[in-house]
C-alpha cells in the first residue's frame, strides 16, 4: 500500500507474485541448509542452485527497490524508512549469494528487521497514543544514527581488520538508538496507562 504496483502486468495477473517469489527463495535457502547440517556439506551443484536463486531474489529487490524509490510516497519519511528496510533485504541476500555469510547476516538482522522495527513499533506506539502518526525530527534521527550502525556492522563483516573500531561503532549507535527509543516512546506509552488506570492501556 505505501509503495504501488511493484510490476504492474505481474500484479494483475498474479497479485501475490513478490510475496511467493521471496518466499519460496527462503524456503528453498531454509531446506538447503537443514539438509547441510543433517548431511554434510552440499554437493556443489547444490550450493551454485542455492547461491544463485539468492543473487536473482537480490537483484529483483534491488531493481524494485530502484523504481520505489522514485515513488511520491516515499518523500514521506515513514514510508521512506520502510523502503530502506527493503534495500537491506537485497544487500543481505546478494551477500548471502557471495558467501559473506556473517556481513550477510547482520544487513538482515540489523539492516533489514531493525529499521521496519523502528519505523513499525514507533509508528504504531504513536497510533495507539493518540499522537500524530509521522516520523519527527527525533525518529528521523534515530532512523539515521541506526543506518550508521548497520554500515559499521556489515562493514565489519567485510573487512575484520576494521574490527577495532567499526564494531565500538556499531555498538553504540545500536545501543543509543535502543536506550532513546525505549525512553521516549516508553514513557509515553506508560504515561498513557496511568492516565486511563489500565496497564498496558497504551499497547
Amino acid at each position: 500500500p505505501f509503495m504501488g504496483d511493484a510490476a504492474p502486468r505481474l500484479d494483475a495477473r498474479w497479485p501475490a507474485w513478490l510475496l511467493w517469489s521471496l518466499a519460496g527463495v527462503m524456503a528453498l535457502q531454509g531446506v538447503l541448509r537443514a539438509v547441510a547440517l543433517l548431511l554434510g556439506p552440499l554437493p556443489g551443484v547444490l550450493d551454485a542452485a542455492a547461491s544463485v536463486a539468492l543473487g536473482g531474489a537480490g537483484v529483483l529487490l534491488l531493481g524494485l527497490w530502484t523504481r520505489w524509490r522514485r515513488l511520491p510516497a516515499v518523500r514521506q519519511r515513514l514510508p521512506a524508512m520502510l523502503l530502506r528496510g527493503v534495500f537491506w533485504l537485497a544487500v543481505a541476500l546478494l551477500l548471502s549469494a557471495l558467501g559473506a555469510a556473517d556481513a550477510a547476516l547482520h544487513a538482515y538482522t540489523l539492516g533489514f528487521l531493525g529499521t521496519l522495527l523502528l519505523a513499525m513499533a514507533s509508528r504504531v506506539a504513536c497510533a495507539q497514543i493518540g499522537r500524530a502518526v509521522v516520523a519527527d525530527e527525533v525518529l528521523w534521527a534515530l532512523f539515521h544514527l541506526l543506518q550508521a550502525a548497520v554500515l559499521a556492522r556489515v562493514a565489519w563483516g567485510l573487512w575484520p581488520a576494521g574490527a577495532a573500531w567499526l564494531l565500538p561503532v556499531a555498538a553504540g549507535a545500536w545501543a543509543l538508538v535502543s536506550l532513546v527509543w525505549l525512553l521516549r516512546y516508553g514513557w509515553w506509552l506508560g504515561r498513557a496507562a496511568r492516565e486511563t488506570g489500565r496497564p498496558g492501556a497504551g499497547l
